[in-house]
């Protein structure tokens, strides 16, 4: 773990985010992008969690990101450690490792939520001998 440690601090040395706080909480968090932009050598994100809180935080990784690849739309998982910030900021996660991801499925209801029909249950077919 702190060889991990060490060689992403010294990853991130390099970077244009010198003030890298490698003790930040880690996360590991999905998003939608929302924009992408460049700033010096890093490609950061801006991106949009849905249910989750907050809702929105953006994360810079070193290199070249292809805009045509991770453009607007796109769902990534992001890994990183949550960095400090102003109370008018976007929460910033640097040492990221970003993957590209199929869009999340909704989730299932089941019996016992509050909204839970059986019969507008995708999974529901009335001529099954179990429901005669």
């Amino acid at each position: 773990m702190r060889l991990w440690v060490f060689l992403l601090a010294l990853i991130i040395s390099h970077s244009s985010h010198a003030g890298f706080d490698p003790s930040g909480e880690a996360v590991e968090w999905a998003g939608q992008i929302v924009s992408q932009y460049r700033s010096g050598d890093d490609t950061c994100f801006e991106l949009q969690r849905h249910q989750a809180s907050p809702n929105k935080f953006k994360t810079c990784v070193f290199g070249y990101y292809d805009p045509a690849q991770f453009g607007p739309g796109k769902w990534l998982k992001v890994a990183g450690t949550l960095q400090p910030r102003a109370a008018d900021t976007l929460p910033l996660v640097l040492g990221a490792q970003v993957t590209l991801i199929p869009a999340p499925l909704p989730p299932r209801r089941y019996y016992g939520d509050p909204w839970y029909n059986p019969y507008h249950d995708p999974f529901f077919d009335p001529y099954h001998p179990y429901y005669w």
